[in-house]
């Protein structure tokens, strides 16, 4: 009923449905760039959290290791001890100084005696402590009680030190057999203790975070993880409003929670914003002032009716008439007539791992190299998700097998680049069937039936290959 209605007044028409049109086209295109505004936006946000997550894990492992490397010398003290038939400061400086001359970073190593400091080094600057009975200091006692109790190695700290600074401390409680004498009724002799100086542990892992544009923060004091105090950074890192990533710092029985954000803020600008926004609204004027006489042109009315708008080869129902249009040629003029099937090998994977932008551009990279190497005679088609299609007319079959080999090996060698700076290589699986002279009788789907179980034996025979059909 409309469109009669529109025959009946042309002039009308001719007046005012360009306009019309004009003003939905700018209507529309606002609108997808406005879309796509938001999806860069999202698209730059999620770049910065992955940046974000690679440089704070960077931080994370730098502190890890760090800190384990320094806490194991605790392990080696108390071997030594265990091994060692005699005890006393000289035996004990030349062993320290062993286990010091590669680690940085570190207060002092001491040894107790029944919780006694006894043994220490470096004994300069530290004379005071060497007679300390740890379970009559007050602010002590707790900690080294829990440690003889549960027979494991604990941290504590971060704590201020007399003389400047802070450090982590690291006690580990020996327990020898009751033949050994002079010991509790459980065995207790002592604790192997390090202290780890807490600014020089963390200097280099800040230094490298704020290289990094990284701002960040620790929490967990004497290893008690997300439920301990704050002792490094802003405490706002931790609330929610942040978006902080957080991530956990693991040591032997006890862990940090290490905060991080980029310096700048998340912020909501995406790179060239401005320049999309004053180009786009250029476009989205001259889109809207020419729309009539594009949408009017034949030529790209029919090439999106044909082709497949990601990949640019012909879509499937293209496809389908013009490669019955060319067996029924084939069958008149009795010449031969091939075709390949080909699927590329665990796309899903490829989807799953990378996402499905990197997968579309698996797809396009796979379809340019594709419309370079068949000839002009030829043409190519998606007729599925990861599906495509290659019409060979004139052509043998092992001409179109050695065509299709070495359309599988470029696939296998292009290096294609995805969206996050990731390179990777694809293979493909293909079956090849011709129609000769002979085959009078068959039609497109019984080809195409013949070339997808050529397809499907590749892929049974581990992928990677090109199959004729039988």
């Amino acid at each position: 009923m409309f469109g009669c209605q529109l025959h009946n007044q042309n002039g009308w028409c001719r007046k005012w449905l360009p306009i019309l049109l004009g003003a939905v086209t700018v209507l529309a295109l606002l609108t997808l760039l406005r879309l796509w505004d938001l999806k860069q936006g999202d698209l730059a946000q999620q770049a910065a959290q992955i940046t974000l997550h690679r440089d704070l894990s960077a931080s994370r492992i730098h502190l890890e290791q760090a800190i384990n490397k320094r806490i194991f010398l605790v392990y080696s003290l108390a071997a030594w001890v265990r091994t060692s038939p005699v005890l006393n400061q000289v035996y004990f400086e030349r062993y320290a100084k062993v286990l010091l001359k590669e680690v940085s970073g570190v207060r002092s190593l001491q040894l107790a005696p029944h919780s006694v400091v006894t043994f220490i080094h470096p004994l300069k600057g530290n004379e005071a402590a060497v007679g300390h009975n740890l379970l009559a200091d007050p602010k002590r006692a707790q900690v080294v009680r829990k440690t003889i109790s549960e027979k494991r190695l604990l941290i504590s700290g971060p704590v201020e030190l007399r003389q400047t600074g802070r450090a982590i401390i690291a006690r580990y409680p020996l327990f020898f057999p009751a033949v050994v004498g002079n010991l509790s009724a459980d065995g207790y002799w002592g604790l192997a203790v390090i202290l780890i100086d807490l600014d020089r542990l963390l200097d280099e892992v800040v230094l490298e975070s704020q290289q990094a544009g990284v701002e960040i923060a620790l929490r967990g004091v004497d290893g008690k993880g997300a439920e301990g105090a704050l002792f490094w950074g802003a405490a706002e890192l931790f609330e929610a409003e942040s978006n902080s990533l957080l991530l956990a710092v693991n040591f032997p029985n006890g862990q940090w929670l290490l905060a991080g954000r980029p310096l700048e803020g998340w912020g909501g600008q995406w790179q060239g914003r401005t320049l999309f926004w004053t180009l786009g609204l250029l476009v989205v004027l001259l889109a809207g002032y020419l729309s009539h006489f594009l949408l009017a042109s034949r030529n790209t009315t029919h090439t999106l009716l044909v082709t497949d708008s990601m990949t640019g080869l012909f879509n499937r129902r293209y496809f389908l008439s013009r490669a019955e249009q060319c067996i029924v040629a084939a069958q008149r003029s009795s010449q031969p007539f091939s075709m390949l099937l080909l699927d590329l090998d665990h796309f899903k994977q490829v989807n799953d791992r990378y996402g499905h932008e990197s997968g579309d551009r698996v797809l396009i990279a796979v379809c340019q190299l594709l419309l370079k190497l068949i000839r002009d005679t030829d043409f190519a088609a998606r007729i599925g998700g990861e599906e495509f299609c290659i019409v060979f007319p004139k052509t043998s079959v092992d001409e179109a097998w050695l065509t299709s080999e070495r359309i599988r090996r470029a696939i296998e060698a292009e290096k294609i680049s995805l969206s996050d700076g990731e390179v990777i290589s694809v293979t493909i699986s293909a079956g090849v069937a011709d129609l000769t002279p002979n085959d009078a009788g068959d039609d497109l789907s019984q080809l195409m039936a013949r070339a997808d179980k050529a397809l499907y034996e590749a892929k049974n025979s581990g992928r990677n290959r090109i199959k004729t059909a039988s």
